[in-house]
């Protein structure tokens, strides 16, 4: 029996190329059964737990109602001036923290 080489069978090739186009298309079309949406982080703005009068305070003299943290790690509610300076809640309802040009 004569020896023929392997791409001179033409039923081999073509079943070759067939197989070989089968595994590449399967390989490429395969998509996941759910679409995953982008997770987009979300910024929630902290509660400032500052009464009414207090708010009205802070923002007749000039600042913002913020959170105050604290050296021990606690943080309180109070308000931030332009200037950086910072008073509580107290020092707003009475009186004592206005801001310094």
């Amino acid at each position: 029996m004569i020896s023929v080489p392997f791409f001179r069978r033409p039923g081999r090739v073509l079943c070759s190329v067939i197989v070989a186009a089968a595994v590449f298309a399967a390989g490429c079309s395969s998509s996941p059964d759910t679409v995953q949406q982008k997770q987009i982080p979300r910024y929630q703005q902290p509660l400032i737990d500052l009464t009414e009068d207090a708010r009205a305070s802070c923002s007749y003299a000039g600042g913002t109602p913020s959170l105050i943290r604290e050296l021990n790690g606690a943080q309180t509610p109070g308000c931030q001036f332009a200037n950086g300076k910072r008073c509580s809640q107290q020092s707003l309802l009475s009186g004592s923290c206005g801001a310094v040009l």
